[in-house]
């Protein structure tokens, strides 16, 4: 529904289609097409260009919806917005969710990260089941560390 009213040139519709999209993760190149859209007709938060900061509440909340709904994209802006302090203040714990998140969505450069924080923090115990978890997606610097810690 929401998808043929915004062809029609809808901006409320094309939000809801937008989040739509956002959630399935399947079309990038409609998702792409309805942003482009949004921004032109003055919905800043959708702009591909725009800066997306902590302060852009509406912003930081989106990604964190489509995040929760597996779009990985969403959780690696926010991974780099809080971890790489990018026009944020540094948040390392946030940082660390949604690598976390990542993770937990099989991304397993996320879960070795994740291992190396717990690691460089002397937790090795949750180091150990990070490092695994990426070994189990094949990821042979985990695989090796691992063996190295439960040495």
């Amino acid at each position: 529904l929401y998808e043929n009213i915004c062809k029609k040139g809808s901006v409320i519709a094309c939000q809801g289609a937008e989040r739509l999209h956002s959630a399935s993760n399947k079309n990038k190149k409609r998702l792409k097409e309805i942003r482009s859209f949004l921004c032109k007709n003055g919905q800043e938060d959708y702009c591909e260009n725009s800066v997306v900061t902590l302060e852009n509440t509406k912003a930081i909340a989106r990604l964190d919806t489509d995040c929760k709904n597996g779009n990985k994209d969403s959780c690696e802006t926010l991974v780099n917005l809080y971890f790489k302090a990018q026009g944020t203040p540094e948040n390392i714990e946030a940082a660390i969710f949604y690598t976390d998140r990542l993770c937990k969505l099989d991304v397993a450069t996320s879960c070795r990260n994740l291992a190396i924080i717990y690691q460089g923090r002397s937790d090795i115990e949750n180091a150990k089941n990070y490092y695994a978890r990426a070994c189990a997606m094949s990821d042979k610097i985990s695989c090796a560390e691992y063996k190295k810690l439960t040495k």
